[in-house]
């Protein structure tokens, strides 16, 4: 895989610039050093990656997995809503539903999805949402409580005792969530895992069928080793086993955290990782591009710079989010920095 520096782009951006503009957008960014464009959508983006292909640019396509805002024409009338230990739902957190991982018609649908960008032939195709639900920009940030594991739904129990059943370990009593966090706290944390490397695996294969070329990668949640085992179930050594490239999520005004950040949870997953990794990392909170979410404290361009300096002094690459926040002061800090990196 060659090294990636990618811009993120929302689809709604790109979608509402003319021609002339889309070409004249990507161009500029090729000028400041940027190898890759990387967009979220459902469908292949044609127009984009035609666009991309004619500025020099690679496509990478994140595809989003197990999240409510992407396709709700797809979970309607499905029971994929997480559970809670108190058998809640789990409510929704600004933009963010989290799905159930383990309904088979669902994630059967999500496959068939993946192989259809596939055939579109991006450059790669990224996995986005790919764990079990944690709105991990505001669950994660240290003045927050502990968060709520999920889901305690019946299809995730059942598919947990199955899972049980298959490596001989018996419970004499019904499942539920009090024995799963409690006596058998870490063959639920290992199914979990199971859970998310097992379709990842299969997106993987899905992907390469079509074309063995395309790279493919997922984004993975800035959280301490064990807490995105337990969490999420984002195992990351077992993921970079079937996947390409893995994108930590890097955010750390999200986090509110200072720079250091990126280069901590770069090296952390680097060093459990067999596959290339690139993280990805924020490039502004300004409210004008973070309304109405909250992406954390403002801070100045001069500290992308630093993250970009953090991410590369580790990384192979980077992922700049979000194409939206470049501004011409930061586009000069990009081109700078970048610049410097490459002497």
């Amino acid at each position: 895989m060659s090294d990636i520096i990618g811009v993120f782009c929302f689809e709604a951006t790109w979608k509402g610039w003319s021609d002339e503009q889309l070409s004249g957008e990507l161009r500029a960014l090729r000028g400041l050093g940027v190898t890759a464009v990387v967009t979220e959508t459902i469908e292949p983006p044609i127009r984009l990656m035609e666009a991309a292909g004619d500025a020099g640019l690679e496509t990478h396509v994140s595809v989003p997995c197990f999240s409510a805002h992407a396709w709700p024409h797809l979970v309607k009338g499905m029971d994929l809503h997480p559970i809670q230990a108190d058998r809640s739902h789990r409510r929704q957190m600004e933009w963010y539903t989290g799905l159930v991982p383990t309904d088979h018609g669902y994630n059967q649908a999500l496959l068939r999805r993946i192989s259809a960008v596939a055939e579109a032939r991006p450059a790669g195709v990224v996995l986005d949402f790919i764990r079990w639900p944690l709105h991990w920009e505001l669950e994660l940030r240290a003045s927050t409580p502990e968060p709520d594991e999920s889901s305690f739904d019946s299809t995730s129990i059942a598919s947990f005792g199955t899972w049980l059943d298959e490596r001989g370990i018996r419970t004499d009593v019904a499942l539920d969530p009090s024995l799963m966090i409690g006596p058998l706290r870490d063959s639920w944390t290992e199914f979990k895992c199971d859970v998310i490397t097992s379709f990842a695996s299969d997106a993987a294969e899905s992907v390469r069928a079509v074309d063995a070329a395309i790279t493919v990668g997922a984004f993975i949640v800035p959280a301490h080793h064990a807490n995105r085992r337990r969490l999420v179930g984002q195992d990351v050594e077992s993921l970079s086993r079937c996947l390409d490239v893995l994108y930590p999520m890097t955010y750390h005004a999200i986090l509110e955290e200072p720079p250091e950040l990126v280069g901590r949870i770069t090296r952390d997953v680097s060093e459990r990782s067999s596959a290339p990794v690139v993280p990805v990392v924020q490039v502004t909170a300004d409210a004008k591009v973070a309304d109405p979410w909250d992406w954390g404290p403002r801070f100045p361009a001069s500290e992308l710079g630093l993250v970009i300096e953090e991410a590369m002094g580790i990384a192979p690459g980077v992922v700049l989010f979000a194409f939206e926040g470049l501004d011409e002061h930061r586009r000069g800090v990009v081109s700078a920095t970048l610049g410097s990196l490459h002497r």
